[in-house]
Parts: C-alpha cells; sequence; structure tokens
C-alpha cells in the first residue's frame, strides 16, 4: 500500500511504502505541457514515464513499484539461500 503526500514548497506528489514511510520510493510531476511525469526511486529498479493525466500516472508508477518491490523480495530470498 502507498500513502502519498505533496511537497507545499515544490507541489511534486511524492509516494511512500509502509515499509519505508519516511523515504519517497516515487513520485509524480505536473508538466507545463499538460502531462505528468512519475519516477521511481527503488534501488536497482528506477523508471520513469509520463502519461496524459495524474490518474493513469499514478496506475503506471504503482504498477511499476508492485513489479519492483516483487524483484526486490525475490533478490532477497535468492541472497538468503
Amino acid at each position: 500500500m502507498l500513502t502519498s503526500r505533496s511537497c507545499p514548497h515544490t507541489g511534486i506528489l511524492n509516494y511512500y511504502s509502509a515499509a519505508e514511510p519516511f523515504l519517497a520510493v516515487g513520485s509524480l510531476q505536473l508538466l507545463a505541457e499538460d502531462g505528468v511525469a512519475w519516477r521511481c526511486y527503488i534501488a536497482d529498479h528506477p523508471a520513469s514515464g509520463a502519461a496524459a493525466n495524474v490518474r493513469a500516472a499514478e496506475k503506471q508508477l504503482k504498477a511499476h513499484v508492485r513489479i519492483a518491490e516483487r524483484a526486490t523480495s525475490q533478490d532477497g530470498i535468492a541472497a538468503a539461500a
């Protein structure tokens, strides 16, 4: 589950995971060209993209975060074995 908070200074919408509530795992930024940029900050799985609106950008970000968290947890299981 992700929670979001908007930065009052930049207007960027940051997303946080329940596992680490103080370190953003991703963000959304409104672009001047009527689009929205999204970024994922998960180590070893960074990504970014753009969408036409906030809803679509949020959907893309959340999908990538799920994939990255799944891959990260699988890496941890493989390393422990």
